[in-house]
């Protein structure tokens, strides 16, 4: 239990210093003390508060830097999505004009080939009638 003050006067006021401590030079030294604590109390405040507001501008500027970065990416990430596409389109055209120059060149292949076998087989009979005769 809390003591209360002696008269009765106050009796919810708790007695929070001693019989001896109640002169008035202690209690002024203490008033004394608590006044160069709330001073530095006070003054360790104000350089938290500014820190703070250091610290929240560069927050804040790091934040719009990241999200003109995350802008200028995505920009180039579609613009890369566009080219590529494009690319991609490109190389379709170019792979089906590839097909159809490898089905050209096979064709003419073939040709040649009989060509060949024709002409080999024109040689053979040459040269047989030419033993005959």
């Amino acid at each position: 239990m809390i003591p209360q003050s002696p008269s009765g006067l106050y009796p919810d006021f708790p007695i929070v210093c001693s019989a001896r401590d109640t002169s008035v030079s202690y209690l002024a030294e203490k008033v004394n003390d608590l006044a160069k604590q709330d001073k530095r109390d006070k003054t360790f405040w104000e350089a938290d508060q500014h820190n703070l507001a250091v610290l929240t501008e560069d927050f804040n500027q790091f934040v719009g830097e990241t999200r003109e970065n995350k802008d200028l990416v995505n920009g180039s990430l579609q613009r890369i999505q566009k080219d590529l596409g494009q690319n991609t389109e490109t190389v379709k055209q170019h792979a089906e004009i590839l097909l159809l120059i490898r089905a050209t060149v096979d064709e003419q292949t073939r040709r040649l080939d009989d060509h060949d076998t024709k002409l080999h087989d024109s040689k053979v009979l040459l040269s047989l009638e030419a033993r005959t005769v």
